[in-house]
């Protein structure tokens, strides 16, 4: 595993959830966007970000296929809380997998069904994220993960699920 910064602005649209999380439900998107909600009132600490795990997604084959088809569910499922694929995702979360969720929906001009984080039209609004310079950045640059190679998730199927838990834990 190495420690993966994140140099260059935006890479929140590098992620997607690993089919392990929450044991195979993925995210919930209400809670992607209550976890958010509760993030700007309080105020965000990337210093609390230390569960930010993902693991590569493989670059060929069934894994890579599979954790496709596993997140496209869950998006369509989601009606919209949860940001599209957009092709250039290489990362499966294990932790942090709800605010980066959220954090990628924000780039991409989402909905949200939370007041405090929503416009007029019912999108998230980054302008009232903007009062929290920590926030803004988590959103705009996103912040430092530990990156595991896409071969453990091949050779040791179990690990992704024994990793969130304890991250969660």
């Amino acid at each position: 595993a190495c420690k993966v910064p994140n140099q260059l602005s935006g890479l929140n649209h590098l992620f997607l959830v690993h089919k392990a999380n929450r044991g195979g439900l993925g995210l919930s998107p209400h809670n992607v966007h209550n976890n958010a909600a509760k993030i700007e009132a309080v105020g965000a600490n990337k210093k609390k970000l230390d569960a930010a795990v993902a693991i590569e997604l493989a670059p060929l084959g069934a894994q890579r296929d599979v954790l496709l088809i596993f997140n496209a569910r869950l998006i369509v499922r989601s009606n919209g809380l949860i940001a599209q694929m957009n092709g250039a995702e290489r990362f499966c979360t294990v932790g942090c997998s709800h605010t980066v969720a959220f954090c990628k929906t924000a780039q991409s001009g989402g909905i949200t069904p939370e007041s405090d984080l929503a416009d007029e039209h019912g999108k998230i609004d980054r302008h009232k994220l903007s009062t929290d310079a920590e926030f803004t950045s988590m959103v705009n640059v996103g912040w430092d993960w530990l990156i595991v190679p896409w071969a453990i998730d091949v050779k040791f199927p179990k690990w992704a699920h024994v990793a969130q838990q304890a991250l969660n834990a």
